[in-house]
């Protein structure tokens, strides 16, 4: 969790972001 607050945060938010789209979208998707 301390590397989220580090210098790594933007890189783990975009991926984050893009598996987050991508499950969201399988939501949809399924609904």
């Amino acid at each position: 969790m301390a590397d989220l607050l580090g210098i790594n945060h933007l890189t783990l938010s975009t991926a984050d972001l893009d598996r987050l789209v991508g499950y969201y979208t399988e939501l949809l998707g399924a609904a």
